[in-house]
């Protein structure tokens, strides 16, 4: 008879104690974005030590379990995700973590939608625009291991002594440093993937090229990741807003990304159903951001929800 899912996570959590013995082993579910998780989190066990460690989402594994796999592989590879991880944590990101000076270089923000996180913005510093929310992160790492950024909780903002407003004039400064913005044609970044895989003679003929006045562009950033925000930059939409010579529609693709539209070609309403089949289709729920378009006065250099 296969375990529920309490089962299946106290069964794991007593695995991990006994291997990572010395170590601090617990699990809870815990509020993401747009969702919830169980986690399994291992960190060290001595209270005069930050409290430093890795956070393994169970949920996909239980669905694995579910699916006939064995317990002993699943443990086995949650084993081989914690000691990975603790492989590339800073050694002193514990004592970094704590130091005010250290942490303000890293803070940047991102975008989730408010009434979708209604009990993750309760935990955190944030700040509403139109139904959107301004959350913070601070980079954990950010070199050739890979970039790793965990979210600023209201315990953590207490900890490095930063109110919300300090936090927004940070965010503000760093973000398009940490993130640098990258604004371009759709087809251009397309273009790019392809060519990541295939010859460019064999691109050239999955996608001809079009002419430079093309009204359909995209804000991403140069790590992909939580790029939306960058619409909060009134100096990148009213660039784009030149270009086409017009004010702009803003279709958030996911949190990750924003295609930028010229007010002129197209309505409202056929954008909107755009946006709402590409998160039911194609966005995993953690990465919608909004089911409907936004738009951008250039007159008034402001953001308004349709």
């Amino acid at each position: 008879m296969r375990m529920n899912k309490s089962e299946f996570a106290e069964e794991l959590k007593n695995r991990m104690a006994k291997e990572f013995a010395g170590k601090k082993v617990i699990t809870r579910e815990v509020s993401k974005v747009n969702t919830k998780s169980l986690k399994l989190i291992v960190t060290n066990a001595t209270e005069n030590e930050p409290q430093v460690g890795p956070s393994v989402d169970l949920d996909e594994l239980y669905t694995e379990y579910t699916r006939r796999r064995e317990l002993d592989s699943i443990a086995e590879e949650l084993s081989d995700i914690i000691k990975h991880a603790f492989s590339v944590i800073p050694s002193d990101f514990g004592v970094e973590i704590e130091n005010a000076e250290n942490a303000k270089d890293n803070i940047f923000f991102t975008l989730v939608n408010t009434a979708k996180n209604t009990e993750l913005l309760a935990n955190v510093p944030h700040r509403e625009i139109e139904d959107l929310s301004v959350v913070y992160r601070r980079i954990v790492r950010n070199d050739d291991v890979g970039f790793f950024a965990s979210i600023v909780t209201n315990d953590l903002a207490e900890i490095i002594g930063k109110s919300e407003e300090e936090l927004w004039k940070l965010a503000l400064a760093n973000t398009k440093k940490l993130l640098p913005a990258r604004v371009c044609k759709v087809e251009d970044l397309i273009r790019e993937k392809l060519e990541e895989v295939f010859p460019s003679d064999v691109v050239n003929e999955m996608i001809p090229a079009k002419s430079d006045n093309t009204n359909v562009w995209i804000i991403t950033n140069t790590v992909h990741l939580w790029a939306a925000a960058n619409i909060l930059y009134k100096d990148i939409l009213n660039e784009l807003a030149e270009k086409f010579n017009s004010d702009l529609y803003l279709l958030p693709s996911s949190i990750h990304n924003c295609m930028v539209v010229s007010a002129e070609i197209v309505s409202p309403d056929g954008l909107n159903q755009v946006v709402i089949k590409a998160n039911e289709e194609d966005v995993v729920d953690e990465e919608i951001l909004s089911d409907h378009v936004y738009f951008y006065s250039r007159n008034e250099h402001a953001i308004k929800s349709i």
